[in-house]
């Protein structure tokens, strides 16, 4: 658990309150209490990374999401079509992470997360042609996504502010 901001917490107040009133209702104390706090749960431990690298690692995945795999964008569709849209996006999510985990780090530097998501991306096509096919061709599809990412989602080296690797 880690506290909150106080402005964080007075815009969580805020918000809430709007919603309860406009439901007829009232917060109670102890929900504003525990509008004050982040609760992250992970297998992580604790020696490994600080509460505030914990955050700020969630909320650069919360962003890559909104911007790169357009998360939070919906258009103005029946209901069924937007939650296949979002329900393939989700997919997607899940299966990106465990595509390019074994070639994060290679010899020649370090995968570009926004670059590896728009490699993934182009595979979007083939990987629906997979589905159709109930799986078959998947491994060969992912061992092209894993050849891709290296040639064209590497990070570029700067040399003024080099990256963490």
């Amino acid at each position: 658990m880690q506290p909150l901001r106080s402005s964080v917490v007075a815009d969580r107040w805020r918000k809430a309150k709007l919603n309860t009133k406009r439901r007829g209702k009232s917060c109670s104390q102890r929900y504003l209490d525990l509008l004050a706090w982040a609760l992250f749960i992970t297998n992580v431990p604790s020696a490994w990374l600080s509460p505030q690298q914990i955050m700020w690692h969630v909320e650069l995945i919360f962003k890559l999401w909104k911007s790169q795999a357009c998360l939070d964008e919906v258009g103005y569709y029946r209901l069924a079509r937007i939650l296949c849209q979002f329900y393939s996006r989700l997919f997607g999510l899940i299966l990106f992470p465990r595509s390019v985990a074994p070639c994060r780090t290679i010899p020649d530097g370090e995968i570009s997360l926004p670059k590896a998501i728009a490699v993934f991306q182009r595979f979007t096509l083939r990987f629906m042609d997979v589905m159709r096919l109930r799986g078959r061709g998947l491994a060969h599809l992912l061992q092209r996504v894993d050849d891709d990412f290296p040639c064209f989602a590497v990070k570029t080296s700067r040399r003024k502010s080099p990256s963490t690797l």
